[in-house]
């Protein structure tokens, strides 16, 4: 399961573009805003879902959410933190922020992801990828 996190026109769904590609889905990726959950099949199944009009965990749960929660395929979620507490912890977080400057708009894209070894805590800060 995969959070995507970052502003309206951030990227997400470019993001969510780009894993599909990955995956051989030949589909047109849109954001699924109003359906809420979009799949797809590739050499994985994906299946994304926006959150975006979602207002709390209980809304989240009515949608089907966690029928997506550690089922096969990757699971890519938008705007997460409209269902923080129904999500696992061992998520992987793909933050993605713009920065305009000078009529072009440049992309960070940060990566993280929690080490679930309880031995590895210390090595958690180093699992943290950066690249802009």
């Amino acid at each position: 399961m995969i959070r995507l996190e970052g502003d309206l026109g951030a990227g997400k769904t470019v993001f969510a573009a780009g894993v599909a590609r990955g995956l051989g889905i030949k589909e047109q990726i849109t954001s699924p805003t109003y359906p809420i959950v979009a799949e797809y099949r590739g050499s994985l199944a994906l299946f994304h879902l926006d959150l975006y009009r979602i207002k709390d965990s209980a809304e989240a749960r009515d949608t089907g959410l966690e029928d997506y929660i550690g089922n096969e395929g990757i699971t890519l979620i938008e705007w997460p933190s409209r269902a923080e507490d129904i999500l696992p912890d061992h998520c992987i977080t793909v933050e993605i922020r713009s920065r305009v400057a000078m009529d072009e708009t440049s992309r960070t894209i940060t990566i993280s992801y929690p080490d679930i070894s309880a031995r590895n805590i210390r090595r958690e800060t180093r699992n943290r990828r950066h690249w802009t």
